[in-house]
C-alpha cells in the first residue's frame, strides 16, 4: 500500500508524540480514511504491520469507534445517537426526522446512520 507523501510525513512525526507505535493507531486510521476513502483490507493490513499488531486487533478498533469505517462513505456523514439513553431522550424520533426532512438515507451523496454516544445525552 502506497500512502501520499502527506501521510507519511504526519505518521512518522505522530509516532514521535506516543509511547508505542500501538498508541498512534487511532490517529492513523483516520488519517489513512481520509485519503483512501475507507479502510480497505489493504490499508489494514498495512497499518496492523507499521504498528507492529495483528489486523484482527486494528480491525477490533474499526469496529469500536464510529466514526472509521471499512466501507465507502458519502460526502457527508450524519450520525444519530441511538442507545437507550439517548433512545429515551427522543433518539430515533431525531434519527425519522433526520431521514424525513433531508430526504437522505444509508445511500449516496449523504450518508445517516445510527450510532453510540460516548457519554450520556445533556439533559438540558
Amino acid at each position: 500500500m502506497k500512502f501520499s507523501d502527506q501521510f507519511e510525513q504526519r505518521f512518522a512525526e505522530m509516532l514521535t508524540h506516543y509511547p508505542t507505535k500501538r498508541s498512534a493507531l487511532v490517529p492513523t486510521l483516520l488519517y489513512a480514511q481520509d485519503e483512501v476513502g475507507s479502510l480497505t483490507d489493504e490499508v489494514i493490513s498495512e497499518l496492523a504491520a507499521r504498528v507492529g499488531i495483528t489486523e484482527l486487533e486494528v480491525r477490533n478498533v474499526i469496529s469500536y469507534y464510529s466514526m472509521l469505517t471499512t466501507k465507502p462513505r458519502g460526502k457527508y456523514n450524519v450520525q444519530v445517537c441511538t442507545n437507550i439513553a439517548c433512545l429515551l431522550r427522543g433518539g430515533e424520533e431525531l434519527l425519522d426526522h433526520c431521514k424525513n426532512r433531508l430526504g437522505i438515507g444509508h445511500k449516496g451523496r449523504t450518508r445517516l446512520r445510527r450510532a453510540r454516544a460516548v457519554r450520556n445525552p445533556s439533559p438540558g
